[in-house]
């Protein structure tokens, strides 16, 4: 492991190197094979890097499953199959990060359900890296055990976005976990869910997208989201519906570029109105040189897009700029339904 490794995060062995020129002076091949079970991947490297020369060739499918895991030779372990899980699934315990990662990896692509337990196990690494790469295989396998270890991860800020990938490829087992997460206080987990849903292709993620999409209070992005899922289980869905999310197409997506556009030059004005506010004393909103030009931006928007329209630009410069964007609630105060 690298000095960078050492300082974030990664483990490392802090033991003394350990070798095998002992064995490769004598030709020693059993030991070398033996070697190639060793904890220390130093060692088991080595080892596979001996037998090379001596022009060893594995006698059966469980000394190439050792050689290749030697070798990190991940690819060719995968075609291997079923004969290499276990091997792989005691290799989840490698001290090395990246050797876990890898393992985890090879795991999900063969699919063998023997590793999910393991793989759940896994998931507890103190390594986010690994944790994601292990939530990512048991997504693959997709196997009814891991939802809801999975779902205890939409909680974690390190694997949420993992955790709700991976529990969108599990289908319909994952829909009730996904749907109950739709009520996590974090905007960004409430989004990866919504993009979840989409994935399970399951109609019974139908019910729950729609409310979304509908939300009178549901963030601007998250609804997009939820358009966007809707839009990938659309075969799934009545006329009726489909015809809803068309209209809501609508709504959503016209006028981007402009309402971005109004957002900047919002944000401008209340960053000049901030710094004025703080050399002035923070006197009454009506008071401000920017009050007017801020009003009048907003009866503009309120005039062209209603109040959805208000409420898509308040979202962009409230989340660009918190600081200053809670301003931006009392200078609009009173415009059309608006209410401070």
């Amino acid at each position: 492991m690298g000095i960078f490794d050492r300082l974030f995060g990664k483990k490392s062995k802090v033991k003394k190197k350990r070798t095998v020129k002992p064995k490769k002076k004598g030709k020693d091949v059993e030991g070398l094979i033996n070697a190639l079970k060793d904890e220390d991947e130093d060692v088991r490297w080595e080892a596979a890097e001996a037998l090379d020369k001596l022009h060893w060739r594995p006698s059966d499918d469980s000394e190439k499953t050792l050689y290749l895991l030697a070798k990190q030779e991940w690819d060719a372990l995968v075609e291997l199959g079923q004969l290499a899980v276990e091997p792989l699934i005691q290799a989840l315990k490698d001290e090395d990060s990246d050797v876990g990662e890898k393992v985890a990896e090879a795991l999900g692509e063969i699919g063998d359900a023997r590793a999910v337990e393991p793989l759940i196990q896994a998931l507890k690494d103190e390594d986010s890296d690994v944790g994601e790469k292990v939530a990512e295989a048991l997504g693959e396998i997709g196997d009814a055990r891991a939802v809801e270890p999975l779902a205890a991860l939409l909680k974690d800020e390190d694997h949420f976005v993992c955790a709700a990938m991976a529990l969108g490829k599990m289908g319909a087992p994952a829909i009730e976990p996904l749907i109950g997460a739709l009520k996590d206080d974090n905007r960004i987990v409430r989004r990866c869910v919504v993009e979840a849903l989409g994935e399970t292709g399951s109609d019974a993620a139908v019910p729950a997208l729609i409310k979304v999409l509908t939300g009178a209070h549901v963030q601007i992005d998250v609804r997009i989201s939820a358009c966007e899922a809707l839009g990938k289980l659309e075969s799934k869905m009545s006329a009726e519906t489909v015809k809803l999310l068309k209209q809501k197409e609508k709504e959503l997506y016209i006028k981007e570029e402009d309402i971005a556009k109004e957002a900047d030059t919002l944000i401008m004005l209340l960053v000049e109105a901030h710094q004025w506010g703080e050399s002035h004393g923070f006197p009454l909103f009506e008071k401000y040189p920017q009050y007017k030009k801020i009003r009048s931006i907003g009866e503009r928007i309120h005039s062209k897009w209603g109040f959805k329209g208000m409420q898509r630009v308040f979202d962009i410069v409230t989340t660009q700029e918190r600081v200053v964007g809670r301003y931006l609630d009392r200078f609009w105060d009173r415009i059309g339904p608006w209410m401070a």
